[in-house]
């Protein structure tokens, strides 16, 4: 029932992040990507957050199998699937950051299906969450076609 609560409460506190940082001064790096790039980084964002909602829900129920196939599915296989050009607009930093996270989730994956550890897979995930915190504190993606007076 704690590792539930805990699954519960580390999601529902990601979803509340954005109206948090809303009454913030945005001082992140911009990243202005074409359309195609920042459709292809945004749902590949969305992608994440799909896995940790199902890896989350794996923990609480123990289903280990499901924490590792999710897992394994944002490992670093992930980043080869986007274009080279796409990924040639990105900051060093950002892919930095990224390549942490597949490789955490990678990791994930492996000891989730060998350890089959829960308390050790909940450290794992939220190590992974801290990364993708620190890169969202650290850029915004904007759009080339962005016009800041429109806002």
């Amino acid at each position: 029932m704690v590792k539930k609560r805990l699954a519960i409460s580390l999601f529902v506190s990601i979803l509340c992040l954005p109206a948090v940082a809303a009454d913030l001064k945005d001082n992140r790096l911009v990243l202005l990507l074409d359309e195609q790039a920042r459709a292809i980084i945004l749902e590949q964002m969305h992608f994440y957050m799909q896995g940790v909602a199902a890896i989350l829900t794996a923990l609480a129920k123990g289903d280990m199998k499901t924490v590792a196939r999710e897992a394994r599915a944002r490992g670093q296989m992930m980043p080869k699937r986007v274009p080279a050009e796409v990924r040639q607009q990105l900051p060093k930093g950002l892919t930095d950051i990224g390549m942490t996270v597949h490789m955490g989730f990678d990791q994930l994956a492996a000891d989730a299906g060998g350890f089959g550890d829960t308390e050790q897979s909940l450290r794992q995930i939220s190590d992974i969450l801290r990364r993708c915190s620190a890169c969202h504190a650290t850029y915004q993606i904007r759009s080339s076609n962005f016009d800041p007076l429109s806002q």
